[in-house]
Order: C-alpha cells, then structure tokens, then sequence
C-alpha cells in the first residue's frame, strides 16, 4: 500500500472479516476511482448479512458480488468470499482457505465483533445461504419471528433488514431511548415511533434474561427481567464474538486478543499487511513501543490512512444514516453532551418525520455541527459552513441556498428561520455579556 500513494487500494486488497471499520473502508473507496479489486472473506452468512446491514445504513451503493476462493474476478469490484481461513504465507503474499487459495497485494485483517445468531433446528440450513437474494427469497417463504438485543445503529440497521424481509422484529434496549450518546433524545424519539410505525416491536429499559428452549434445545422464544415470555425462532447479537485468528498465534504481531501495529495500522513485521478494528496496541509483542509517533486508537476510514493525511487539515466529518426511507446527516464535531460555552437551537416539523439541529458557539456564535433528518441538503453546502466558520445567522440566512428544491423545501426553510430568529434574539440577550465581565471572566 505504500507504493500506491495515489490509489485507496492497490490491484488485489483482500480483507478478512466484516463489520462496521470495513463499510467505513468500502465508503471511503465509493468516493474515489476504484482500482483493481476487493475480496472480503466472511466465516458465515452472519459476516455478509452484517455487512449488507451496515452497507444500507450508510447508503453503501458499491455492488458486492459473491465468489468461490480461488476464483478470479475478470473485473474490477468488490467480492465477497464464504471460507474458513487455515494459513497465510506473508512472503508469497497468498491465503489459503478450506476451499481455495487467495492471492493479495494488501492484506486488511478486521478484528471486530461480528454478530451472532442463535437458531431454531427449522432454521440451521440457513448456513448454506451465501448469498442475499437466496436467504431474502428463503426468508420471505417462511414465517420467523426475530429478537435483536442492542441500541445502536448496527442493531437498527439489522432489525430494518429482517423487517424488511417479513420477520415479526422485536429490539431488546436496555437504555430508555435509542442510539444513547449518538443522537439528542428528540430525535431518538423521533426514530423509535419511526421504527414502530413500519412494524418493529421496540422494547425499552429491559434486558434478555433467558432463552428459552424447547425439547429439542432449540431455540423458542426469550423471557424479559421484567418477567414477560415472547416466542422467536432467531436471535441476534450485534456484537457477539471476535474473529478466529488461530493461524495468527505464532506470529510476533498477534497475542491471542491483541493486534500490535504502528501509527498508521500497518503491521511492521510482514510486508503490505494492516490491521482495522479493537484491540491494537502500539506495544510490541514482547515489549517495547513500535514507533516514536503517537499512536491513534480512533480507528475509522480517516484514521486507517491517517500517515497520508494532516490531521490538522482534517475535512470536516459528516455522516448519513438511513432507516426505514429516513435519512439522518450529522455534520461537524457533534456530541450529545454539549457544554455550556455552546447554544442548541432544535426545530421540528410537526408531522414528527423532519428536524433540524443546530450547534453554534454561544460567545461568537460560530457554527460547531449541524444534524438533520428527513431534510436533503447539499453536503457541500454545510461543509462550507463549518469549516469557513459561518456564524449562526449567516448560515440562516443562506439556509435556502443549501436545500435540494423540491415542493416542501420552501416551506421547510421558512419554518426553521422563523423558530430560529425568535429564539435567537433572546440567546443573544442573554449572551451579551458586558466588556467587564468577559476580562473578569478571562482573569478568574
């Protein structure tokens, strides 16, 4: 990868593994040429159906196509490939599965969750689906009924999917509202009357306590703390175990648990090999740091090729989610937990399907991050905002200028600035500290 300083990916980039670091990786490539091809190897149909889960989350519109190991593609693409991994010859650059062989020019080993399923015996041929039109066709055919334990975007994108594909969806939070930390609890709201209106049970501040079984010791259904029984013939955990990586354990850059890797991901022992998800460490096997440079645990498509890149001249981050035909975008440096020195203006439409949140300085009201839903705007648009440090009322003023035009847009536009000139006269207000009181503060 290091001679390919104008490429994302060399001729041959194989990735062993799936989870949310790889659609990460396979967005980033969507917005540039691609290059040659990109294998990913998968365990199960648990490893593809994730990734089609994460892929359609992210509005991922990069075909994957299904391939026996060993195959070669007479195009470039990406390909997904159901094998168990039994060695790797790092010098020869080549993977040997149970069914074939691989050849690499870059190895990416994805050391991430990956979900796990529990199955009914009615369901265990399952397993010799690898493709998605097989199980979406087998899955329409068969009445299920599925459980998902989780709150976060991974677990909605696969309760949206087996929703999609006619299963009876119930989605297990312990929290009180969904995607906890991630979205404000107004949109939180927003999104769970959105999933129970498209027909997924969402079952709120409880946990899994049991599994029940039949007499079989199959899977049947699954009992609550609170004590309430529900029949189910599949169940799901988004993050159930890490990968298998057995074949690893001899070499001087794997533990058993832990990847030890340099500051940009890349295993330094063997040639072209890099490492993305948890559990990396900058530490050497038997002690000792690997590099002088700071090591970056952030790991994401920014950070995967963060020694190509100025952190300092980061592009503004932005970000859109898609669910049950709703799309939220988040713009900027947002957090949940905002600060005193930041104001929080939010509009929402009444018919609970549209909002608009806007994080601004409160001293100089310069523009922080913008989150949006059901609201298409021109991603360039906001970029500018942010990074050219529009202030609060310019960008209101411009707000027009951003929005795809459609027969609503207009409408939209006009309520937003209208909330927004009301409640900004009076942060102003409140905000207009005297010249003392700014040199008093800046002292004490």
């Amino acid at each position: 990868m290091e001679n390919c300083s104008h490429q994302i990916n060399p001729t041959h980039t194989v990735l062993i593994g799936a989870g949310s670091t790889v659609a990460d990786y396979l967005l980033k490539l969507e917005k540039k040429p691609l290059v040659g091809n990109i294998t990913i190897i998968g365990q199960d149909w648990t490893d593809l159906f994730f990734l089609q889960c994460l892929c359609s989350l992210t509005k991922l519109k990069l075909k994957i196509n299904q391939i026996d190991p060993g195959e070669c593609a007479d195009q470039k693409g990406v390909f997904f490939v159901f094998s168990k991994v039994e060695s790797i010859d790092f010098n020869a650059k080549k993977i040997f599965c149970q069914k074939g062989a691989l050849q690499y020019d870059s190895l990416i080993l994805v050391n991430e969750n990956r979900p796990k399923a529990l199955l009914n015996h009615k369901l265990k041929h399952i397993k010799k689906y690898h493709s998605s039109c097989e199980f979406s066709s087998w899955i329409k055919d068969v009445n299920n009924v599925a459980v998902i334990e989780g709150n976060d975007f991974p677990a909605l994108a696969m309760a949206e999917r087996l929703s999609v594909f006619g299963i009876k969806t119930y989605l297990v939070c312990k929290s009180n509202y969904l995607a906890e930390g991630f979205l404000p609890g107004e949109e939180a709201c927003l999104l769970a009357k959105h999933l129970k209106n498209n027909g997924i049970t969402v079952l709120f501040d409880q946990q899994v306590e049991k599994y029940l079984l039949d007499q079989s010791g199959n899977i049947s259904g699954f009992r609550l703390t609170e004590g309430k029984e529900y029949d189910c013939t599949l169940a799901l955990h988004p993050s159930g175990h890490f990968p298998e990586f057995s074949y690893l354990r001899d070499t001087d850059f794997y533990s058993g648990s832990t990847f030890f890797v340099d500051k940009s991901c890349r295993v330094t022992s063997v040639k072209d090999v890099y490492v993305m998800g948890h559990n990396l460490s900058s530490e050497k096997k038997d002690g000792g740091d690997l590099s002088e440079h700071a090591f970056y645990p952030d790991l994401g498509t920014i950070s995967f090729f963060k020694d190509k890149l100025d952190v300092r001249k980061r592009p503004v981050n932005f970000i859109h989610y898609k669910l049950m035909g709703l799309t939220w975008s988040i713009y900027g440096d947002f957090s949940t937990n905002w600060g005193k020195g930041t104001q929080n203006f939010y509009w929402e439409h009444p018919n609970g399907q549209i909002s608009f949140r806007l994080l601004f300085d409160a001293r100089n009201f310069r523009v922080i991050s913008i989150v949006t839903l059901g609201i298409g705007f021109k991603d360039q648009f906001i970029i500018n905002a942010i990074d050219k440090q529009w202030k609060a009322e310019e960008l209101m003023d411009k707000l027009d200028r951003g929005l795809y035009p459609d027969q609503s847009s207009s409408e939209i536009f006009a309520l937003i600035f209208k909330a927004f000139t009301v409640e900004f006269k009076e942060k102003k207000k409140v905000n207009n500290s005297s010249f003392m009181e700014r040199i008093l503060e800046k002292l004490f």
